[in-house]
C-alpha cells in the first residue's frame, strides 16, 4: 500500500534522526512510493543526494528501469558510478539496463523488418490483384473496373447491380491461367 508507505516514511523523517543513511533510505523509499502512486520521481530525491548520493542514483536508475526508460537508467547508473565506481548495485543495474536496452533495440529492428516484409508482400499482392470485375447477368457480360476508379464510381455504374443487399466483385490475378480460362468466350467490357 504505497499511500500508507508515504505516510509511514514521512512520519519516520519527522523524527529527525541523526543517522544520515537512515534518513536517506526513508526519503528515497518515500520517493519510490510516490513514484508508484504515479507522482514521478519526487524532487525530494535531490535532498537524498546530500545524504547518500549512491542510493539516490540507484533509486533513480531503478525507477527508470521500471518505466522501461533504459537509456535514462544507464545515465543514472553512470552518474552514480562516478561517485563510487565499484558500487555493486549500480554496476548490476547498469548491466541489466544495457541488456534490456539492447534487447529492446533488437526487437524493434525485428519488428520493423517484419513490417517491411509484410508491406512488400501486400504491395506485391495488390499489384497482382489490380484487376477487378463485376458481372452483368442481364446482358451476360463482364465489366473490368478501371483501377483508378473509386468503389463508389464502380457501384454507380449503370450496369452494376447489388444482389441480395451485398455488392459483389471478382478479383483476379493479372494474366493468370485461371483468369484466361474464365474469360474464354465471355464478353469483356472495360469501364471508362
Amino acid at each position: 500500500n504505497y499511500e500508507k508507505a508515504v505516510i509511514s516514511y514521512s512520519e519516520g523523517l519527522k523524527k529527525k534522526c541523526n543517522d544520515a543513511d537512515l534518513n536517506a533510505v526513508l526519503c528515497t523509499n518515500r520517493a519510490v512510493a510516490q513514484f508508484y502512486l504515479g507522482n514521478g520521481l519526487c524532487s525530494e530525491l535531490e535532498f537524498v543526494f546530500g545524504l547518500n548520493p549512491g542510493l539516490l542514483f540507484f533509486t533513480g536508475a531503478l525507477c527508470h528501469l521500471e518505466l522501461g526508460h533504459f537509456p535514462e537508467a544507464i545515465v543514472w547508473c553512470e552518474e552514480g558510478l562516478r561517485i563510487d565506481s565499484k558500487e555493486k548495485k549500480l554496476l548490476e543495474t547498469r548491466n541489466k539496463a544495457d541488456r534490456l536496452k539492447r534487447a529492446e533495440q533488437r526487437d524493434s529492428r525485428k519488428a520493423k523488418l517484419v513490417e517491411r516484409k509484410e508491406q512488400s508482400q501486400k504491395e506485391a499482392l495488390l499489384k497482382a490483384l489490380k484487376v477487378l470485375y463485376f458481372e452483368d447477368e442481364e446482358r451476360e457480360g463482364t465489366y473490368q473496373v478501371n483501377p483508378e476508379a473509386t468503389l463508389l464510381q464502380a457501384l454507380q455504374h449503370q450496369r452494376y447491380f447489388v444482389n441480395a443487399g451485398t455488392p459483389a466483385f471478382l478479383v483476379l490475378a493479372k494474366h493468370s491461367p485461371f483468369s484466361k480460362n474464365y474469360f474464354h468466350g465471355k464478353k469483356l467490357h472495360r469501364l471508362k
